[in-house]
């Protein structure tokens, strides 16, 4: 009950003051040649980024914690009881890599609440702690109340399938996006775009094909792919939920499972960062 309640309160923004990122505004730096410079990428350049198997289905997710992944919750619509895992330090679907157990799946309490992608956020407990080993990290997450100018580079990943041109079938790939003014992109997306997600525009030929990814900058995660807008839309703008947002109630879940899993189950907790 006590959850229930103060996650009622996490869904309005608890504060009307926003600091920016980048504190000035950003220069004409987007172009789809930097960063990487590829589309097709390895483990080591995105060392948290997760592939989630739901049933026959999979999405990408980000590892925030030892037992904890989030991911978007619109993955795990309409199929609720099929059985979830997560594969960490894979370069592509197929291939090696650490594989755990899911033992419950959060779905946000609002998802769904405004429009069909409201709220798409889903945090999975993992049935053990991950082995930080072959390169796997933990995503450092931004804080609350923080807000992206319009024209920041971004830089996002996800898993390719057969049909995108330019990439591996199955592999890590890497798109780099630029973050957009909200009101271009409701005039686009209508009522899909609401206090809990933002718009990034990005070159076709390098779209992602799955959702549920993360969106960082400068290694800070800022967002998870919610739409990813992979069937060629024009204009290419993909709807990204924002982690800042959503702060508050990550680190509120994350408490109660590691009290709920971890503490009482009698593990040695010393402090909240252990995990």
């Amino acid at each position: 009950m006590i959850l229930t309640l103060l996650s009622l309160l996490l869904y309005v923004p608890l504060s009307s003051e926003y600091r920016y990122l980048p504190e000035d505004t950003p220069g004409n730096n987007f172009n789809e040649n930097t960063g990487h410079g590829r589309y097709t990428i390895k483990n080591e350049d995105r060392p948290y980024h997760a592939l989630v198997f739901y049933g026959t289905l999979y999405c990408s997710g980000v590892l925030i914690t030892s037992r904890s992944v989030i991911t978007a919750a619109s993955c795990f619509i309409p199929r609720l009881k099929q059985p979830c895992f997560v594969k960490l330090g894979a370069n592509f679907i197929q291939g090696k890599g650490q594989i755990l157990n899911v033992l419950e799946i959060k779905i946000h309490e609002f998802f769904g609440h405004l429009t069909e992608i409201d709220n798409d956020i889903a945090m999975l407990i993992l049935e053990r702690h991950v082995d930080f080993e072959h390169g796997i990290q933990k995503a450092l997450i931004v804080e609350s109340d923080i807000a992206l100018r319009p024209g920041t580079s971004i830089e996002a990943s996800g898993w390719a399938s057969q049909n995108i041109v330019g990439a591996k079938p199955y592999h890590m790939i890497w798109s780099q996006m630029r973050v957009i003014d909200q009101a271009k992109c409701q005039a686009i997306h209508r009522s899909l775009i609401t206090h809990s997600n933002f718009c990034a525009s990005y070159v076709v030929e390098r779209r992602l094909n799955d959702n549920g990814g993360p969106i960082t900058f400068k290694d800070l995660l800022i967002g998870i792919v919610s739409y990813a807008a992979h069937f060629n839309d024009t204009p290419n703008y993909a709807i990204i939920s924002n982690v800042s947002y959503f702060n508050r109630w990550i680190t509120l879940n994350t408490k109660y499972f590691i009290n709920k899993y971890c503490i009482n189950g009698h593990e040695t907790v010393e402090t909240f960062e252990d995990y």
